[in-house]
């Protein structure tokens, strides 16, 4: 199923120079909620992601689906989900796997 964050993100991909639609990616990126993959349950009001190392760098991944996380990871996995606006709460949505 393509979300309208896929659907921007294609259209910011088609345009590499176009600011709008790169602009209009970050716009639904921040209207929406994400799924922080965690290396463990949260504890209190504390998280950990689960950092992936590539060329010396670290990335925490985020998902813009519970689904896509889901089938990223294959297996039961502890997760944050937060609203991409941080004047809105995050909240923890506690392990599984959808």
């Amino acid at each position: 199923m393509q979300t309208e964050l896929d659907a921007a993100h294609a259209a910011m991909d088609a345009a590499p120079d176009d600011a709008t639609a790169r602009l209009r990616f970050y716009e639904r990126l921040a209207d929406g909620e994400v799924f922080l993959l965690l290396d463990a349950a949260p504890t209190d009001d504390r998280v950990s992601p689960d950092l992936f190392d590539v060329d010396g760098d670290s990335y925490a991944l985020v998902f813009d689906r519970e689904a896509r996380l889901a089938e990223f990871v294959g297996r039961p996995a502890p997760f944050v989900g937060m609203c991409g606006r941080w004047r809105r709460c995050w909240r923890d949505r506690g392990s599984g796997s959808r």
